[in-house]
């Protein structure tokens, strides 16, 4: 989620820069490899479209990584808050941790034991037909 908006961000901000970038007036004279454009200079319209366009970019820049830093501590407060309700419910249910590790385990084999019991099912509904030709051994009757 936070990726798409950091991903719209930069693109804007690529726009802007490439459009800021040529809207000053170019005009080819030639180009072969004899001729230099040293005649060529940057207009006041180029100098304001590429200050303009760096600075679209870099606040955008700096808007996705505000954004991301956000996101990122956000994401550890609410670790945190689950954590410290787990650990409260935890001393309400007069639990210790050996105590939740060994249901942890029970469930965790239940779990396993089941998988495999609905693999052996899946294995045996796989089995492979073999074509038969109506006979009832399986052979095919060859005259």
């Amino acid at each position: 989620m936070i990726w798409n908006r950091n991903l719209k961000a930069t693109l804007i901000a690529g726009t802007f820069c490439v459009n800021s970038v040529f809207a000053a007036e170019f005009v080819p004279v030639g180009y072969s490899n004899d001729e230099s454009h040293s005649s060529q200079t940057l207009t006041d319209v180029g100098v304001a479209g590429m200050v303009l366009g760096f600075t679209t970019l870099g606040v955008l820049l700096i808007y996705a990584l505000i954004m991301m830093v956000k996101d990122h501590v956000d994401t550890h407060k609410k670790y945190n808050s689950q954590l410290f309700n787990a650990i409260n419910t935890m001393r309400t249910l007069g639990l210790n941790i050996q105590q939740v590790d060994q249901q942890y385990e029970k469930s965790l084999k239940n779990k396993n034991q089941h998988q495999q019991k609905d693999e052996k099912e899946n294995d045996k509904e796989e089995e492979p037909v073999e074509e038969l030709d109506g006979s009832a051994n399986g052979k095919t009757n060859r005259a």
